[in-house]
């Protein structure tokens, strides 16, 4: 074993907050391009008139509601111990992800599709962030 002379009297220690990894479930969120934050702890539907409103465990979101472009359940966001994801509920303008090079990457219909952190999801003409509270934050 080394003596702290070699390392200049500095000893390495674990951070116990890093090593120790969050759930993947925690501390997600999504910013819609009007400004507001929701939460992402369970499955959340975005759409004019999303369905499920009478199920407590589902977060209805009302977004486009002045235009056509936004189907009336578009899609849903969900998230799980890999992160956050987004499915297309079938609607008629499409969900696609925007990559580092600013391309849209279409998401298929009723197939979960990964999202980063800080990365935009376009769907019909309205957009929103994925976004995630800094750990202990």
């Amino acid at each position: 074993m080394a003596d702290d002379d070699e390392y200049g009297g500095t000893r390495m220690v674990a951070n116990t907050a890093q090593t120790q990894a969050r759930p993947g479930t925690e501390g997600w969120f999504v910013r819609f391009d009007d400004g507001r934050m929701v939460p992402v702890e369970a499955t959340v539907l975005v759409g004019r008139n999303p369905g499920e409103q009478a199920n407590p465990a589902i977060v209805v979101v009302n977004i486009g509601e002045d235009g056509h472009a936004v189907s009336k359940t578009h899609l849903a966001i969900g998230v799980d111990q890999r992160g956050v994801h987004v499915t297309d509920r079938g609607s008629t303008n499409g969900t696609a992800l925007v990559n580092s090079k600013g391309e849209l990457e279409p998401c298929l219909p009723g197939i979960q599709a990964r999202c980063r952190e800080g990365q935009v999801v376009s769907f019909g003409d309205r957009s929103f962030t994925v976004l995630r509270r800094p750990a202990g934050g």
